[in-house]
């Protein structure tokens, strides 16, 4: 049989839907965007929200992104698109595996096809991270403690269904950010001002107008302080959890 792959560069194919490459190739003008906004004498620019890079609108330039992470998305005919990108080593082994274990269900060579069904996979797993995306929601029937931040379950399918996964922030314009890029549940009435985890008071939110909307009510300096704060936390956090690993039980 011949070899499925030679190298780990992987050849533009053709699929009526994106690949993993597109959210690498997406991801940088968004980095770019929120890099540039918090730059501004530290605070997050109030206007919408860059958009994704648009399969069909737009050519992701290679000079946009790191040596390592020449991706490239473009059209080649209706509902078809040429995607080519780099695997390391360790990508490029986990993807022949993948391929052998599916073994006659994909046609060999059908990248294309092992790609998105691993993108279906993987979205299914985000979206219940996310927003608890299930198709059999159990009902609600434990009540949250009033001092509690935690946004339940059936509270954030909810939202999202409502705010069509997209942030409703609105800018003095009138103008919607409707990004779907990073988004936040945020509380419309403040929680440290008293308000509830209900679907009334839970809105959708990008994390760069998130934090413009808190800047706005508390201060720049002071959500600067606690974004510090909680930086250090999670480092501290962080090298606890290496150091506990690292260190060796004792004998029995």
């Amino acid at each position: 049989m011949r070899e499925r792959f030679a190298k780990s560069s992987l050849d533009v194919f053709r699929r009526g839907s994106c690949s993993a490459a597109v959210m690498h190739a997406a991801n940088a003008p968004r980095r770019a965007h929120v890099a540039r906004s918090r730059a501004r004498a530290g605070q997050l620019a109030p206007g919408p929200v860059g958009e994704h890079v648009i399969l069909g609108q737009s050519f992701v330039e290679a000079a946009a992104l790191p040596a390592h992470e020449h991706a490239r998305v473009a059209p080649l005919a209706p509902q078809r698109y040429g995607v080519q990108f780099t695997l390391d080593q360790a990508g490029h082994d986990l993807l022949r595996h993948v391929q052998d274990l599916l073994g006659n269900r994909v046609p060999p060579g059908d990248l294309a096809e092992v790609i998105v069904r691993a993108l279906k996979v993987y979205a299914a797993q985000l979206e219940k991270q996310k927003f608890a995306a299930t198709e059999r929601p159990a009902q609600a029937h434990r009540g949250l403690s009033p001092d509690s931040r935690h946004v339940p379950s059936h509270v954030m399918r909810a939202v999202w269904k409502r705010d069509q996964g997209r942030c409703t922030y609105v800018s003095d314009t009138g103008t919607r950010c409707g990004s779907r890029w990073d988004l936040e549940f945020d509380h419309e009435q403040e929680y440290a001002r008293g308000g509830d985890a209900t679907a009334s008071n839970i809105r959708l939110r990008c994390r760069a107008h998130n934090q413009h909307a808190a800047e706005r009510t508390f201060g720049v300096e002071f959500m600067s302080h606690k974004r510090e704060v909680a930086t250090a936390a999670r480092e501290r956090a962080a090298a606890t959890r290496l150091s506990t690993t690292a260190t060796p039980s004792p004998a029995s």
